[in-house]
């Protein structure tokens, strides 16, 4: 489980040293735990770096309607509606996939849950 927030994370971590020195008297519990917490604040930047999320992919459904929406010839999805997508999808973290298909299958598509957007 990665906790994003440090400030909770440390928080944490001390709730729980606390309760082991509460709990256990021995010296050898005492120097364990005060390993244990040293190692978890020396991580603590590291579980915040693994923390970044990975791009949401997103699957779009586009039909032959120049010059809104058309794939070329080597099949690269092209126009107005798809040069704003990936504009967006650059600040939202999204990775875009294109599916081309006809509006009829497509819209049967987006009934399926198959595609999550489809242009017009």
């Amino acid at each position: 489980m990665l906790i994003r927030n440090p400030k909770f994370q440390l928080r944490l971590s001390l709730v729980f040293w606390g309760e082991i020195m509460k709990h256990y008297k021995s010296n050898k519990i005492k120097i364990f735990s005060r390993l244990f917490f040293l190692a978890f604040i020396f991580f603590l930047p590291f579980n915040i770096v693994l923390a970044e999320e990975s791009p949401l992919k997103i699957r779009v459904g586009i039909f032959q309607n120049k010059p809104i929406v058309f794939q070329d010839e080597p099949g690269i999805p092209q126009g107005m509606y798809v040069e704003l997508l990936n504009e967006v999808a650059k600040q939202k973290n999204w990775r875009l996939e294109f599916v081309f298909d006809t509006w009829a299958n497509l819209l049967e598509r987006l009934k399926k849950n198959d595609i999550n957007l489809m242009s017009q």
